[in-house]
């Protein structure tokens, strides 16, 4: 099973699995795993820093790659929880971690914790991005979050503002809205107020939406249970298994 795909900046492919992560160089992939030592096999999610570093998102800590050898973090170096959903780098360059115990910022020594008690919606934490004003979102099992920058406070998003469900991925697009997919459609935010919401009947392949991109053309893309869908001018194209995609 993959459960993530990124190309770095050498435009190589790396891909998280259960059996540990991979690198595509040319048409032959080097696998890592715990044998080359990554902190554990069961990969969940993949994160090149500004300085070409690979941090691995896993089940049981956090590895760092720096091309030659591993740097592994666990609950002993001050995790919250060795189960990784989600990572980002902000524009600090500080690495947050996202957990089931919480999510934690890394600077490179230390890690800071934010859970429920300090405004989190939820302790669990499936996404991680950051909008144009640099705040942090946050998509949880019951809603999104967002970390204020200039105060630093967590502000809800979820059923008051008609967000409901889990949200399992997010982004800020080009014109600068949210996007949230979950497993009940997909929200669409501008200015802090939910813009839309889109469901199989506008077209989207499924109501659970895993992932979403935006390519270089500002198409949005999103992978779901029942197929990839892409919406461009407002009209959606579906790929799904009878159109040749993978089951």
């Amino acid at each position: 099973l993959v459960h993530h795909v990124i190309e770095d900046k050498n435009y190589h492919i790396w891909v998280a699995t259960r059996q540990g992560i991979a690198r595509l160089v040319g048409d032959k992939f080097e696998v890592f795993t715990e044998k080359q030592g990554l902190v554990d096999d069961d990969a969940n999610y993949i994160l090149e820093d500004k300085n070409g570093n690979i941090w691995i998102a896993t089940n049981g800590g956090l590895s760092k790659f720096d091309g030659k050898r591993f740097i592994n973090y666990t609950t002993f170096q001050g995790l919250p929880s060795n189960q990784i959903f989600s990572l980002w780098q902000d524009h600090r360059n500080l690495i947050w971690v996202g957990t089931d115990k919480g999510v934690c910022r890394f600077d490179g020594k230390n890690f800071e914790v934010f859970t429920t008690e300090d405004g989190l919606l939820d302790n669990t934490i499936n996404c991680i991005f950051q909008d144009a004003k640099l705040n942090l979102w946050f998509g949880t099992p019951r809603g999104a979050c967002r970390l204020n920058n200039l105060d630093g406070k967590f502000e809800i998003f979820s059923e008051k503002q008609g967000i409901t469900g889990a949200i399992n991925s997010g982004l800020k697009d080009k014109q600068n809205q949210i996007w949230l997919t979950s497993d009940e459609g997909v929200y669409v935010l501008q200015d802090d107020v939910l813009k839309e919401k889109i469901l199989p009947q506008n077209g989207l392949a499924g109501d659970f939406i895993n992932c979403i991109l935006q390519d270089a053309n500002a198409n949005i893309w999103f992978g779901g249970n029942l197929g990839v869908s892409k919406i461009t001018n407002r009209r959606f194209m579906i790929l799904d298994a009878p159109n040749g995609l993978l089951k």
